[in-house]
């Protein structure tokens, strides 16, 4: 007989939601949740009030999870989101499609994007010698305005993914572009986090301030968004995403759609993570030590980044069939929202050795080449800050790519020193609760 999961009703129509807004409310829901799991374990049902899910905190159960996902996996998308394309008509990309449109376009893009070698190395190297540029103005002083640096970075390497080697001695046609999209992306996810607290049918009928802010920078980015698409096809395209996109043959509005969404990502979900790297290697310079005399463990600092700080801290899916748990004993039902708990996943005693602690040299494999297995991983079905499946982050190969260039140059040449530590809070991505601020000094 299979275990009955714990379920959390809370009130009738409001559910729980009164005690996560004395928790903190959606900033702090990572914590919520995690101290929910550390009470009732790996699994549990909660009606939040505006949502009922099923949270699961267990690396393989994740995994069954992603292997029956179906055809089509369906996740969840913000109701302020799918409000706004619906009133306004709008075409978004693949993180809103679903079905057989869905399934259309992720063949093209995985096509397009997973098989290939995008950006080319000489397209990285010129976007991030620029970047390296601007570093040089904070020798010696304290670092400012990280986040909006790491914004226009995002945005700089996914132009260049766009345009291809055509990018290379043109940026400073884009500047402009690119500083206007990081100072409103940001926005759309913050308004998104706010819009979350309310049911968003309050929220349009009074047309609240939150959400005329959350529709004005949605509507500023999309334009922003078309009109840069407009400056890039003016360039001669010889090779880039955008030159094969529009070689599909596709709908100008389903190409402005699908690279409105990707820059959209990438200018939060990547911007961030790069925010964290430097914070976490600014916070334990002798870490940053260990990652310059040995390169190798650059990719252990994105391991751990993500894991510490995932850009999905939670990770929705909907079930298409009902679905048996065999590590957790128990089963869930056709149509029920599961989500995935990254946040406490990635700190799991069970799946790390001090789950707590900053240590890329964890994910080196042991001195036997041919073994499996990681230093400090004792589960590493537990890394799961892409997804797995066909509904994976299209990104991945984009952001890994940036991360480590990053990362690498930003050592090689300079040492970081934290002026003060940070906490971290949800605006849909884990960001910092106040500016990071790092000293720089050049080695």
């Amino acid at each position: 007989m299979m275990k009955m999961i714990p379920y959390v009703k809370g009130l009738p129509i409001i559910g729980t939601s009164l005690s996560i807004l004395a928790a903190g409310s959606s900033p702090k829901l990572h914590l919520y949740i995690d101290r929910r799991h550390k009470k009732l374990g790996p699994i549990f049902k909660e009606n939040m009030g505006t949502v009922c899910g099923t949270f699961v905190a267990d690396p393989l159960a994740a995994r069954t999870v992603f292997s029956a996902e179906g055809r089509y996996p369906k996740h969840m998308v913000p109701d302020a989101w799918k409000v706004y394309n619906k009133i306004y008509n709008c075409n978004r990309g693949l993180f809103f499609m679903e079905g057989e449109e869905w399934l259309k376009y992720r063949h093209i893009m995985n096509k397009l994007i997973l098989k290939r070698n995008l950006p080319n190395q000489q397209v990285q190297e010129y976007i991030i010698s620029s970047f390296m540029e601007s570093m040089d103005n904070f020798v010696g002083k304290q670092m400012h305005n990280i986040e909006h640096k790491f914004y226009q970075l995002s945005i700089s390497f996914f132009i260049g993914t766009l345009m291809g080697t055509a990018i290379i001695n043109k940026m400073e046609y884009f500047n402009k572009d690119i500083d206007n999209l990081a100072l409103v992306v940001n926005s759309i996810f913050s308004t998104t986090t706010n819009l979350m607290n309310i049911p968003i049918s309050l929220a349009t009928s009074l047309n609240m301030k939150i959400w005329k802010e959350f529709t004005e920078s949605v509507e500023y980015t999309l334009k922003a968004g078309r009109v840069l698409l407009e400056k890039i096809k003016g360039f001669p395209l010889n090779d880039g995403l955008l030159k094969d996109l529009l070689e599909e043959d596709l709908d100008d509005e389903v190409i402005t759609g699908l690279v409105m969404d990707m820059i959209l990502a990438a200018g939060d979900t990547s911007a961030y993570t790069s925010q964290w790297a430097l914070y976490l290697l600014s916070r334990e310079p002798e870490v940053a030590d260990k990652v310059r005399s040995n390169d190798q463990l650059v990719s252990g600092v994105v391991k751990e980044v993500l894991r510490l700080y995932p850009a999905a801290i939670f990770i929705s899916r909907y079930l298409d069939r009902d679905l048996i748990l065999p590590t957790l004993d128990c089963q869930l039902s056709k149509g029920e929202l599961v989500m995935l708990s990254l946040y406490t996943i990635g700190r799991l005693e069970s799946a790390y050795t001090e789950p707590l602690k900053f240590k890329p040299e964890r994910w080196m494999r042991h001195v036997d080449s041919n073994s499996r297995h990681y230093l400090g991983v004792k589960e590493p079905m537990a890394w799961l800050p892409f997804g797995v499946g066909s509904r994976s982050c299209i990104g991945r190969r984009l952001a890994e790519a940036q991360l480590h260039l990053t990362i690498s140059k930003i050592l090689s040449k300079y040492r970081l020193h934290l002026v003060e530590p940070v906490d971290m809070e949800l605006r849909m991505v884990p960001v910092p609760t106040k500016p990071i601020k790092i000293k720089v000094d050049r080695l």
